[in-house]
């Protein structure tokens, strides 16, 4: 009777393993959409800080009575618009690996669970079994 009661505990147990694997999918999917709001707050902070730059780029030329088309002020604000492009993408790729992994990682954990019910099943065939040849063994 107690191989009964352990078999029905391990098939259980290979639903609650499932269920747990199903939760961490959904975390991991909130992580996910996590990095992209991530994305996007990084995105308006460094556009923000580019235009403070052009603005004071701005101000200091035309307090040196330099025109604001000369080459030299073109060239200056191009240079700082090309770095913070740069930085920008560096940091944009860093997101979308993390988003990435995140989203790989709920397939995993969805994929995983229907194998975690199977693995509770066969253990509990296992101990029926055990349970049977003990019996049959006169044990």
């Amino acid at each position: 009777m107690g191989s009964a009661f352990e078999a029905g505990a391990q098939v259980l147990g290979g639903f609650g393993r499932a269920a747990a694997r199903k939760s961490a999918a959904k975390v991991a999917d909130f992580e996910a959409a996590q990095t992209l709001i991530q994305q996007d707050q990084n995105t308006a902070r460094r556009m923000n800080e580019l235009n403070k730059a052009l603005a004071s780029i701005d101000a200091i030329t035309a307090s040196g009575n330099i025109s604001a088309d000369s080459p030299t002020a073109r060239a200056i604000r191009n240079s700082r618009r090309r770095s913070a492009r740069d930085a920008l993408i560096q940091e944009n790729l860093g997101f979308a690996l993390a988003r990435t992994s995140k989203r790989s990682e709920a397939a995993r954990e969805r994929a995983a669970a229907p194998f975690e019910i199977l693995g509770g099943f066969g253990q509990a065939a296992g101990t029926l079994g055990r349970a049977a040849a003990s019996a049959g063994a006169g044990g």
